[in-house]
């Protein structure tokens, strides 16, 4: 699996472990392998939102773009060169899970699956990307093959928090 270092500090961390509770609800997810998971869409297509919730996003505005761009330097920086599509942050709360699925998202585009950990509640192996089962060193991006077969189950006592990023290249 391909992976690319980036840097994530300590005090932007802490902004995403501290997010209000419910900025988390505008996009819930009530079947499938997301329903236990919460995402907060960064950046997306518009018409997956309503104009409300786009103007909610937007008012998030500086600790994401931030975030983005460092994500998005990291790939450059790696001679991956492209468009974000969509950013998602996702928060799997304590016990719960993503069930095993694969990521349909974008398929008439040459677009890779980019993920990384944010936050995570403790060092056991809680990913699961085919037959590999590990725990991702938050700040590393990592490439999800197209095709895999992704869960994930947080077995600590805190949220386990990552990016996902669909990029074009």
């Amino acid at each position: 699996m391909r992976s690319v270092s980036g840097h994530i500090p300590e005090e932007e961390i802490r902004k995403f472990r501290e997010l209000k509770e419910g900025l988390w609800e505008i996009q819930k997810f009530d079947s499938g392998p997301f329903e236990e998971a919460e995402a907060l869409p960064l950046i997306c297509p518009d018409f997956e939102m309503s104009s409300d919730q786009i103007k909610f996003t937007e008012a998030l505005d500086l600790p994401f773009k931030t975030f983005l761009y460092r994500a998005e330097s990291a790939l450059n920086f790696n001679g991956i060169h492209g468009q974000i599509l969509r950013a998602l942050l996702v928060r799997v709360k304590s016990r719960k899970s993503i069930k095993p699925h694969k990521d349909v998202t974008f398929p008439d585009l040459n677009c890779k699956m980019w993920r990384m950990q944010v936050y995570r509640s403790n060092e056991e192996d809680f990913l699961k990307v085919d037959n590999l089962k590990f725990s991702p060193i938050p700040g590393i991006l990592y490439e999800i093959p197209r095709g895999s077969v992704i869960s994930e189950e947080n077995t600590g006592l805190n949220d386990n928090i990552h990016l996902l990023l669909y990029f074009k290249e």
